[in-house]
């Protein structure tokens, strides 16, 4: 409860306590999302463009956290008024942070997840004062253009490449995905500072300065995870696990080597997200490499139809999907089909399955033909 002289706190199973506003030394806001899109260092808490109401924690003098409030608040405009009365700052943690203001001292009384962002942040800015003071700013900008060059060429040329037929059609966009990981191995850590979001020092050139990377990387990797794992084959899941942390290991390598060769000294929560990607391009990679390494014909078998499936899936994405049931081993298995084979499919008749397996072992099988 917010009264005038201070707040009064009920916690469960303790005494009823009131903290004063004399002991507040702040009132922090600790949304991180706008912090790169902080083109001057500094926010401000009117033109910060938000998409769901913004967090603060109250701070004591003693840096410890008192009490969460939400912006929709019912009691915040009445905080926010007894804090002008008893002329208590409103502070941003992103304003602190871009501005290389001391935010240590505020780190204690931080929400855990806040922290680490904080913490990851300022790392970030150390790793630039380094790379300001070895690397010329003319330097940054001719590696800007050829990797925003490199955007360029291999984009057209995924889109190329899925006008390829055959083991070429699966080749090409392996290719370009792992040239896009070595690329973001030989300048790592840098890669995040030649992006251009880590430079508050210089004016992009455009706004693909900011974006090119991304583009190359998630583009790719959108488009023929989608194609690979759910459209084209099936596999079992354990499998496409198991080989896509084997695939990861494999591109973990080069980073290892990389990482002992420079000396470099991350932050423990960068090194992760190089990990978590790693994983993530190795179950795009799997099953197109499969379709490389196989060198045998399709085993067929026709099975009867037991019964059929279609509806939508996905939240953020949400695409359609179609299977069929059948008896195989006196198993009921689902298979994944396209929507003109799910109509043209009848319960009761048979579907045509192919199946691989590559030279690693790794078997799997698509429903190509029907028989109705």
């Amino acid at each position: 409860m917010y009264t005038e002289e201070g707040i009064c706190i009920h916690a469960p199973f303790q005494r009823i306590y009131t903290i004063f506003w004399t002991e507040i030394e702040c009132l922090m806001r600790v949304d991180l999302r706008d912090l790169s899109n902080s083109d001057s260092g500094k926010t401000s808490l009117a033109g910060t463009q938000k998409t769901e109401p913004s967090h603060y924690i109250l701070i004591s003098k003693s840096r410890k956290r008192i009490c969460e409030i939400k912006e929709d608040d019912k009691d915040f405009e009445k905080v926010r008024m007894l804090l002008e009365t008893y002329a208590i700052p409103i502070l941003d943690i992103t304003a602190l942070l871009t501005a290389g203001d001391d935010v240590f001292r505020y780190l204690p009384a931080l929400p855990f997840l806040t922290k680490c962002s904080c913490l990851f942040e300022l790392h970030a800015q150390t790793t630039l004062e380094q790379f300001r003071g070895s690397v010329s700013l003319d330097t940054i900008k001719k590696v800007r253009k050829r990797l925003r060059i490199l955007g360029w060429l291999l984009i057209p040329a995924g889109i190329f490449s899925s006008f390829l037929e055959g083991k070429l059609y699966f080749l090409a966009p392996v290719l370009i995905l792992v040239t896009l990981w070595f690329v973001y191995i030989y300048f790592y850590p840098y890669i995040y500072l030649l992006q251009g979001h880590l430079l508050p020092y210089e004016t992009p050139d455009s706004e693909l300065d900011y974006y090119i990377l991304p583009v190359m990387g998630g583009f790719f990797t959108l488009f023929f995870s989608i194609n690979y794992i759910y459209y084209l084959f099936m596999c079992s899941d354990w499998q496409l696990y198991l080989y896509a942390c084997f695939f990861a290991v494999l591109l973990l390598l080069p980073f290892a080597v990389h990482q002992h060769k420079k000396q470099l000294k991350q932050h423990w929560m960068r090194t992760v997200s190089v990990v978590l990607s790693a994983l993530i391009l190795g179950i795009v990679l799997v099953l197109p490499v499969n379709r490389i390494l196989t060198f045998t014909p399709a085993s067929t078998e026709h099975l009867i139809v037991l019964e059929k499936e279609s509806g939508k899936s996905g939240y953020r994405v949400v695409y359609d999907y179609y299977y069929v049931y059948a008896k195989r081993q006196g198993k009921t298995e689902r298979l994944q089909v396209s929507k003109s084979a799910y109509q043209n499919i009848k319960i009761g008749g048979t579907v045509e399955v192919r199946r691989w397996e590559s030279i690693l072992g790794f078997d799997y099988w698509a429903a190509v033909a029907e028989d109705s």
